[in-house]
């Protein structure tokens, strides 16, 4: 076995022993965050899968992670996309096609 497959075969095992964690960490969490995490996953994944023409998408482990926080930090499906939505007009506003942000503010 030369060296490019060892790493690639640890980094395999990097990449399960971090999902297991993962998994784990999930499954201790209290019913209402595995809840919140749940309808964030699904949203996020509908989401994809309407940019991605009805194609199935798959979520990546630190994007999971991340709902996982945000679920723990008590974030729901609703705030997520609040935050999602004003972000994205917020680009749509300062970018040079845009529209120029309300009251003449600027970007220093």
């Amino acid at each position: 076995m030369d060296s490019t497959t060892e790493r690639t075969g640890d980094k395999a095992r990097d990449e399960q022993v971090e999902l297991r964690y993962f998994e784990e960490r999930l499954a201790k969490s209290p019913q209402e965050v595995r809840e919140r995490y749940s309808g964030i996953l699904l949203d996020e994944q509908l989401r994809l899968a309407k940019e991605n023409k009805g194609r199935p998408v798959k979520v990546s482990l630190d994007v999971r992670e991340h709902f996982l926080n945000m679920a723990i930090s008590g974030r729901d499906v609703d705030s997520v996309r609040m935050s999602r939505n004003m972000a994205k007009y917020w680009e749509a506003a300062t970018s040079k096609d845009g529209r120029p942000p309300i009251g003449g503010a600027q970007d220093d």
